[in-house]
């Protein structure tokens, strides 16, 4: 055989065995086909006191009793986890699991889109389930990520997802959790204006949406037309979920937080390297 041809052949297998391989990793966990019972551990409860020599049971996925004498169901599987501590899973509150795999490749980078005002991007449609990433994470006990866009003014919203499913269907936990907000820098007077009139300018148009939608079949009022960017910041606006606003110094913590209160709006500060001086 052709010495270029077995290289050929060599590289092609070696290439297929690492896609397999790839593919092993990224394995959903199977469903359970009994209940299951974590006994004899140290159970860190976290909400509530430790739990010495408890047992854990859970059933589809479900956690359904924990306690010292934590009724195991008929037919569960018993795992003896004397001497081990058992922990609740983690939450992972901000990241770019899912959406960033390489940074120095742009297309594997999801993380953000064109233009300042993008209240209409959702993170779950971008998370990509077979990441890398993921298995990691979900090995070092977290459960749950919450995927967040960065970019622009309005990023869009954040989306708890799962660290365990075949894809992001699958694996959303929660949508949206969020809308993100970048505040402006402080320091460069006419690009903070120029932002901040953009950030007006687009929740004024909102709110005007909101109200067009609101009458929009009653009698003598023309029908108005769905547009996905204001349709997205409803549940802002009707106070269903916050805005997470990335904001590190203390002007523009102070600048944020009296724009929330006179917008209304729920707010959650990110970052806040300033915050304790701010009063």
């Amino acid at each position: 055989m052709d010495m270029k041809m077995v290289i050929l052949i060599k590289i092609i297998f070696l290439g297929v065995f690492a896609g397999l391989t790839g593919l092993h990793a990224q394995m959903p966990a199977r469903h359970q086909a009994a209940p299951v019972a974590l006994k004899g551990g140290t159970i860190v409860t976290v909400s509530g006191e430790t739990i010495p020599g408890g047992t854990v049971v859970f059933e589809n996925g479900v956690i359904t009793s924990v306690g010292v004498n934590a009724e195991i169901p008929a037919g569960s599987e018993i795992v003896d986890i004397t001497g081990k501590y058992v922990f609740p899973a983690m939450i992972h509150a901000r990241t770019s699991l899912g959406l960033s795999e390489i940074s120095r490749l742009a297309e594997t980078v999801d993380l953000s889109e064109h233009g300042n005002i993008n209240p209409n991007v959702r993170a779950q449609v971008a998370f990509h389930a077979e990441s890398d990433h993921i298995p990691i994470a979900r090995t070092h006990g977290i459960a749950v990520a919450v995927a967040t866009p960065t970019g622009g003014i309005i990023s869009g919203l954040s989306a708890a997802m799962l660290t365990d499913g075949w894809n992001w269907e699958e694996m959303l936990y929660r949508a949206p959790v969020a809308m993100v907000i970048n505040w402006p820098n402080m320091a460069n007077a006419r690009a903070r204006d120029n932002a901040l009139e953009e950030l007006a300018e687009a929740f004024s148009a909102a709110r005007r949406y909101k109200k067009a939608i609101e009458a929009s079949g009653e009698q003598g009022v023309p029908h108005h037309a769905r547009d996905v960017r204001w349709e997205a910041m409803l549940p802002v606006l009707n106070g269903e979920i916050p805005v997470h606003i990335n904001a590190n110094e203390i002007r523009q913590i102070q600048s944020a937080i009296n724009w929330a209160e006179k917008e209304n709006l729920k707010m959650v500060l990110v970052g806040g390297r300033d915050a304790g001086y701010v009063l």
